[in-house]
């Protein structure tokens, strides 16, 4: 949804590159999100812009319209408060929600032994991710 450039401008790496998580204490870092949302312009005064989300995503979803249903989905499930523990920061908990019901209800799955193991292995985890509103 984002350009690799804002991405990496905001210091988020890329999907392919693998974090060093050993050096990351306590809860994470919102400036990076908020960096991202800022560029987008989905922040009014620091606070996100659900508005301002919601019509990005239509946007994203007018370009990529086989997602159309799933950035629906992504809209009800995540844009709002969220649950979670105090110390994450809305931003974090919305991109992960997002991303996460992206990923999890993408309709580009392939129909392979290796996709179909994480499809199955993230059905499994569909619990833990916030049910529609």
């Amino acid at each position: 949804m984002f350009a690799d450039k804002d991405l990496e401008e905001c210091g988020i790496p890329k999907i392919e590159e693998k974090p060093d998580f050993s050096k990351v204490r306590g809860p994470p870092d919102c400036t990076k999100q908020k960096c991202i949302l800022g560029k987008y312009n989905l922040l009014k005064d620091e606070n996100i812009d659900f508005d301002a989300v919601s019509t990005f995503l239509d946007k994203w979803a007018e370009k990529n319209p086989a997602f159309k249903p799933t950035v629906e989905t992504a809209k009800s499930r995540c844009l709002g408060e969220l649950p979670g523990p105090p110390q994450i920061c809305e931003a974090d908990k919305m991109v992960f929600c997002i991303g996460t019901t992206m990923f999890v209800e993408c309709p580009a799955w392939e129909d392979n032994e290796n996709c179909t193991k994480l499809k199955n292995h993230v059905e499994s985890c569909k619990a833990a991710i916030p049910k529609p509103l």
